[in-house]
């Protein structure tokens, strides 16, 4: 049962609104720095508006019982150290790291040395109470699938070790950004349109059921979907970031920017539809073997939206609270140049072409019968879930119903 041991009351308490301005230089690049663990969001940074996080600061956060904690608050174990008198570290070296935490894998003494994956927080300023928070988003989740049939990493429950909250999950065998880099070393460029699907219905059941309890995952990307070593399934982690509808945080560096949303980029008051546009970001992944939008910042995320999605709905746009920042008036696109050797930055109005149409991107991805009834499922599936009106974006429950879903070959779901 997921609650075998120490479990606190927690009380979801709303994430405060504010309203940044552009954010890029504080957020860490996505180039070369994949873990399912992480996230992009600095959460102490958006909750009091300003960038934290220098060293004096954090050590001053570190509890002073904590001796074998780093200068930024993370928690080194040693092999055979033991949690809760129950779970004994299989090996100090961590399977990920991120902005909140580290983790590691374990056995668990009381459960026939069964493995586990135990996540543990980073001992600095809100961070304790963020995970306690996410403790309890994941006991609502293991509650309202006691089978576990809705493809959400299993939570078994949490406990404290030296001051750091340590959260246990069932353990799995690596993250789909692991699985796409292995099927390329093996000459495989994606993974095959039917494993695709398949993962694609165990995740839209998963955002099904987040979305009738109200929750949003809020950054969905391979890092955080997790494969069993059969590869049969696949499940959705990493809900370090995850909150209620009615938390919206308003701030244009809400998720991983690869993976996050135009109306989160533009400021409008998003719901679960910026998990679709994660999830459907991901599948094109899967199918290309590599990112769709590589933007640099998220002036550059517009431009490739626009280059590949044509323009922007002109009420999405008149409701975003960032948007002059990106358009004029009348749409026109700020064009930004920067003088190599003066260093001086001129803006130009364009409008951009859509020269670069998804379907033709998924047709040059690799060789595969773009006439075929599955591709052409599969893709009319990806239109839908990028569309850049999160007000017409497929919801998950639509999603479920696609002909893409619904026609799948040896479904394992």
């Amino acid at each position: 049962a997921y609650d075998m041991f120490e479990e606190a009351e927690v009380t979801a308490k709303p994430i405060k609104v504010i309203h940044t301005k552009d954010m890029n230089q504080f957020e860490p690049t996505d180039d070369g720095i994949f873990d399912m663990f992480r996230s992009t969001v600095d959460q102490d940074a958006l909750e009091d508006g300003v960038r934290v996080g220098f060293v004096d600061e954090m050590q001053k956060a570190i509890d002073k019982f904590d001796r074998k904690a780093d200068a930024d608050g993370y928690y080194s174990m040693n092999m055979g150290e033991k949690i809760a008198n129950r779970f004994s570290i299989l090996q100090p070296k961590t399977i990920g790291k991120g902005s909140f935490s580290t983790v590691v894998r374990a056995i668990d003494l009381k459960v026939n040395n069964k493995t586990v994956a135990v996540k543990i927080i980073r001992n600095y300023g809100t961070m304790f109470e963020r995970a306690k928070k996410e403790a309890d988003i994941l006991r609502l989740l293991v509650k309202s699938d006691p089978r576990d049939e809705r493809y959400l990493v299993r939570f078994l429950g949490h406990t404290t070790h030296q001051g750091h909250m340590c959260l246990m999950f069932e353990n799995l065998h690596q993250n789909l950004r692991e699985l796409c880099t292995e099927a390329s070393k093996n000459g495989q460029q994606g993974l095959p349109l039917t494993k695709i699907g398949t993962f694609a219905k165990q995740l839209l059941k998963a955002l099904t059921l987040m979305k009738k309890l109200k929750l949003i995952h809020a950054d969905i990307k391979p890092d955080n979907i997790l494969a069993h070593e059969s590869q049969k399934y696949v499940k959705l982690a990493d809900l370090g970031s995850a909150f209620y509808d009615h938390e919206i945080l308003i701030t244009p560096m809400m998720g991983s920017r690869w993976y996050r949303s135009p109306e989160v980029i533009l400021g409008l008051e998003y719901d679960f539809a910026i998990d679709i546009w994660g999830l459907g970001c991901t599948l094109f992944e899967l199918f290309a073997g590599r990112p769709l939008f590589r933007g640099g910042t998220n002036h550059d995320m517009l431009k490739l939206f626009c280059k590949s999605r044509g323009s922007f709905p002109h009420k999405v746009l008149k409701r975003g609270k960032f948007t002059m920042e990106h358009f004029d008036e009348t749409g026109r696109f700020r064009e930004h140049k920067q003088d190599k050797k003066t260093g001086k930055t001129t803006t130009t109005l364009t409008t951009i072409r859509m020269d670069s149409a998804l379907s033709k991107i998924l047709a040059s991805c690799r060789g595969v019968d773009t006439t075929s009834a599955m591709f052409v499922r599969f893709q009319d599936l990806l239109e839908q879930m990028l569309d850049l009106d999160p007000w017409r974006r497929i919801r998950p429950e639509a999603a479920l119903r696609h002909p893409f879903i619904t026609t799948l070959l040896n479904d394992h779901t």
